[in-house]
Order: C-alpha cells, then structure tokens, then sequence
C-alpha cells in the first residue's frame, strides 16, 4: 500500500527550486535536473515511499521527457491500492510507448497497458496491445504468457467483460506519431471507415463468431456468442446508445471483394441479433474493413481465423 507523503509539498518545492538554479547556472539544462528527481525517486523506492517516488519520476517526465520515467511510473502507479491512480498509470504508459527507442521498449509498454487492462477486468481491449507486444518481443515468455491468459478469455467472453470493453474500460488510444515527428491527433470521425479509426480509437470488443470460409454462413458453434452480445447491447448501461458492427476479412482473395464479404457477415450478424432483440432495431449500423487490419500477422490458418472478426463499436 503507498504511504503518505512524508515531505511536504514546501519542502519538494525547496529541493526542485534550488537543483534547478544548481543546473542552469552550469548551463546542464532540465535533463540533469531530470536526473536528480530519478535518483530521488530510486531513493524512495528503497525506503517503501511509493508516494513520494511516484512524484519524482512526475518530475522527472517533465523536465526531460524519456521513456524510462514514463514506464517506471506506469509502472509504479498500476500497483497502487488507490483506484484513481490508474488512468495515470494508462497515461504514463501511452507517453512511454511514444518515448521508447526500440522494439522491446515499445513491447514493454504495451505489456504493461495490456496488462493493467486485463487487471481491470477488460480481456478485449487489452488484446491488440499484447498482441502487438508479442511480435515486437516474441521471445519474450512473459509477454506469450499474458498473450495466451487473454486470448482464453476472448474465447470464453462474459457479459461483465463485454460491457467494460464498450463502456467502463481504462483504455485510452494510443498517440501516434507522424513522419515529421510529431504527434497526431486522435484520427478522424468513426463515419470514415480505416484501420486507425476502427481500431486505434475507440474501446472496442470483439468475440468469437466464425464463418465458413468464403461465406456468411455462420459456424453453429457462435451462436451462444450472438446471443451473448444481443443481451450485451441491451444491458441497461447502453440505453439510447449506438453501435457500430465491423466486419474484417483474412488477406486470402481480392481487396475489393474481401472489402464486401466483411460487409456482408457483419450485416449476417446484424439480421440475427435483430431476431433476437428488435429492439436494438436503429441502433446498428453496419461497416466492413475488408484485409486492411488484421490484428495477426502470418499466413497460418490460425491467424487467417483471427482476422475473420465482428468487431462492435459503441457511440
């Protein structure tokens, strides 16, 4: 558990005040004084003063933004007992995968954010991330192991987890960065249909509903998965909300036709939670990205069976 602070907030100020002065006047800039609040924070972590850490490594990212700041204090926040520490802990994590200068930076970062996701019992958004950390790391066991836990879970879906992927989740997008080095914005509107909008910002779910191949003709064994996400639409927590149904296609064929068969399982499914609740009747509306986003790379069955996907978007 952390433990109050036992410096007060004058006396943080005092120390920030006069290192800084120290390292202006030896012309070393915000990235020394960056340095003093790391070994500060080190310090504190030694002594089991989370609390106090947690500040330092704050500071630390602020006068010297670097990826090791970011990931440790992601990293610290996320074993807090105090709920509100979690969005900060996503927050450090998104900037840490911003700062990472290599594969397994970036693999780490998104271990961690998957991780924390899947703590906070939502499996689904948490599932391209770890995904994608595997194949920046594949040897990495630990990333496999977490990869393989959620994977199970995105099988076996329940109705709690369905909702927090679409409505109570921690997740937040990940910024994006632009050939010139800067940093994008969120994407465009969810009405313009493209791998970056559909997949990188918005929470999202997705469960196993499978097709014969080069079909719409759904698998028997989905069916207690369509029902699932019937009844999940028409929880009580989306009322007078809107989804969107996604359908995406494996790379085998021709763009342009996949393009239309994703369309079309996604309106198959559509027509068959209709039956199940007319209700929901005005609140669907259908897309289909075709091969452009696969969340598995390979051209092994399993990831071909991955790919084949109804991803459902809440508005």
């Amino acid at each position: 558990m952390f433990k109050m602070l036992s410096m007060g907030s004058a006396v943080l100020s005092c120390l920030a005040v006069s290192f800084q002065t120290v390292a202006q006047e030896s012309g070393q800039g915000d990235c020394v004084l960056a340095e003093h609040y790391y070994s500060l924070a080190q310090d504190r972590l030694g002594a089991h003063e989370e609390s106090e850490a947690a500040v330092y490594l704050e500071r630390a990212g602020a006068a010297c933004p670097r990826y090791a700041y970011f990931q440790e204090l992601g990293e610290l926040r996320m074993k807090s007992v105090n709920q509100n520490d979690r969005p900060l802990a996503v927050d450090a994590f998104i900037e840490a995968h911003v700062l990472a200068s290599s594969d397994q930076e970036r693999a780490r970062a998104l271990w961690k954010y998957a991780a924390l996701l899947n703590q906070e019992g939502d499996p689904q958004n948490a599932d391209r991330m770890i995904r994608e950390a595997r194949r920046l790391d594949e040897g990495n066991q630990e990333i496999a192991g977490l990869a393989a836990a959620i994977q199970v879970q995105i099988e076996n879906p329940t109705r709690e987890q369905l909702v927090r992927g679409l409505a109570a989740s921690l997740y937040k997008p990940l910024h994006m960065v632009t050939a010139t080095g800067q940093l994008a914005g969120a994407g465009p509107s969810l009405a313009v249909p493209d791998a970056s909008t559909v997949s990188g910002d918005s929470a999202s779910i997705r469960i196993p509903i499978n097709f014969e191949f080069n079909s719409t003709t759904l698998d028997p064994s989905t069916s207690r998965n369509i029902e699932l996400l019937a009844n999940t639409l028409s929880d009580d927590e989306f009322q007078g909300r809107n989804f969107e149904f996604v359908g995406h296609a494996d790379v085998r064929g021709e763009a342009q036709y996949n393009m239309e068969l994703s369309r079309r399982r996604a309106y198959a499914i559509y027509e068959v939670v209709m039956e199940i609740d007319a209700n929901l009747e005005g609140r669907i509306s259908v897309t289909g990205m075709g091969e452009s986003d696969p969340i598995e790379p390979g051209d092994s069955e399993d990831a071909h069976r991955a790919n084949r996907r109804l991803q459902i978007l809440v508005k």
